[in-house]
């Protein structure tokens, strides 16, 4: 569909999405409203000034689509707006970096932020040729609307620990695409948390993992959050203060020791508000 097309839809729309957007329910910022922010790009484009930053008031959790009667792809339209404003949205390769190759015949990609570690291959059962990818490079790329071409050619096995980061490699062959809780899960490992916690399951998450592996390798949670936290789609490095406020207001004040959380950014958003919080590959890595 074209991008205006798009994006025009949205703004002619009196926000049937609205209520469902986290961003806009907790800071109540008029401006972050999808439907809005859908004329702040068609301005971008129209070549109107100071509209730029605005692009990116977005984690693209996709619930406006998913509660949209057109289904209109807002979020992965204002994506690639965002690759106009960056630099054109030009083709970028990224390499991995083989840090094992104990069994050539069989390749693994590891998609993490976490440095390079054969003990932590080891703990997951990765006897194999195990190339490792930095998921922030990857993440920047993407989510600053730059196209990808990723050679994904002769890997069995993508593993990783986060869906944003994930996002460019799941549209070329989601059967190889795995979440590290899925991995442990298949895997037979098991994380034994002493003490009460809340899993948090984002946005990207919901419809692609069974809740069921997740509390298999766990145990069962205190309480489940099954929504966006506001730390993904380059929203908190946009906006650091409205991001931590979004997380705040979806949290409630929860005062739970510990929170395990599927998604890399929403822990990196909660450690800046103090909170103990862990992805399962950190509870493998002794990180609890």
């Amino acid at each position: 569909m074209d991008t205006r097309d798009v994006l025009t839809r949205c703004a002619l729309c009196p926000g049937i999405c609205v209520a469902s957007c986290p961003i806009y329910r907790l800071t109540k910022i008029r401006a972050f409203a999808p439907n809005n922010l859908a004329r702040i790009a068609l301005r971008f484009l129209n070549g109107e000034s100071g509209y730029a930053e605005a692009l990116w008031a977005c984690t693209l959790c996709g619930a406006c689509t998913d509660n949209c009667p057109l289904e209109n792809p807002l979020g992965e339209t204002l994506r690639i707006v965002r690759g106009l404003s960056a630099s054109g949205g030009e083709t970028t390769r990224i390499e991995p970096i083989l840090i094992s190759d104990s069994s050539p015949g069989y390749q693994v990609l590891f998609l993490t932020r976490k440095p390079p570690s054969n003990r932590l291959m080891g703990k997951l059962g990765l006897e194999h040729r195990v190339f490792w990818l930095n998921s922030d490079l990857l993440y920047s790329v993407y989510y600053n609307g730059l196209t990808l071409n990723p050679d994904l050619r002769g890997y069995h096995v993508i593993i990783h620990e986060d869906y944003d980061a994930a996002a460019p490699l799941s549209r070329d062959d989601k059967s190889r695409l795995m979440h590290s809780v899925e991995f442990m899960h298949l895997k037979h490992i098991t994380l034994t948390l002493d003490t009460p916690y809340i899993l948090h399951i984002p946005c990207k998450v919901q419809g692609e993992l069974n809740e069921n592996i997740v509390t298999g390798v766990m145990g069962e949670p205190s309480k489940t959050i099954k929504t966006c936290l506001g730390g993904g789609g380059g929203f908190p490095e946009a906006f650091p203060v409205e991001s931590l406020e979004v997380a705040k207001g979806v949290l409630g004040g929860e005062q739970e020791p510990v929170i395990v959380t599927l998604c890399e950014r929403a822990r990196d958003l909660l450690l800046r508000l103090g909170y103990r919080v862990y992805t399962p590959l950190d509870l493998l890595a002794g990180g609890y």
